[in-house]
């Protein structure tokens, strides 16, 4: 049975993954750095308002740079506009190099000393919940 939270989640994972099309569309075509890249779409859920700018700050200030480091190719970044998910959800979409890559990468982000360090600077983000969804890019996507 699909719940009515349910519908507004997969609506809203529609409308962005369609908006990170668009928004990509309107660049030069967009290459893997590999045939077995592999797109992910998170969708972090977190308790308010606060938290969810918390965690937005936490990315644009530190976090999307030690992806590179990591092997996690940050893609794109959004919150959505409508309520009720506009105060506590946050998405965003990264690239690894292969489906089994990615695990891995997200552990070694975990166990990494600065990111320990830095997780526990700033304001607490508090109970969060990611989603993950492993995506292929079709054969009329700006992005491949």
């Amino acid at each position: 049975m699909i719940t009515v939270a349910h519908k507004y989640y997969s609506i809203a994972l529609i409308g962005a993954v369609f908006g990170f099309g668009l928004l990509v569309g309107h660049h030069a075509g967009a290459s893997a750095q590999g045939k077995n890249r592999v797109f992910e779409v998170r969708t972090a859920t977190l308790t308010d308002r606060p938290s969810r700018d918390a965690l937005v700050d936490r990315f644009r200030q530190w976090e999307v740079k030690m992806f590179g480091r990591i092997g996690i190719q940050p893609v794109a970044f959004f919150v959505p506009s409508d309520s009720p998910k506009s105060d506590n959800t946050f998405f965003y979409i990264v690239a690894h190099e292969s489906r089994q890559q990615a695990p891995e990468s997200w552990k070694k982000l975990v166990a990494d000393p600065e990111f320990k360090e830095m997780s526990q600077k700033g304001p607490s983000i508090g109970s969060v919940k990611v989603d993950s969804m492993f995506v292929d890019p079709l054969d009329f996507s700006a992005i491949k």
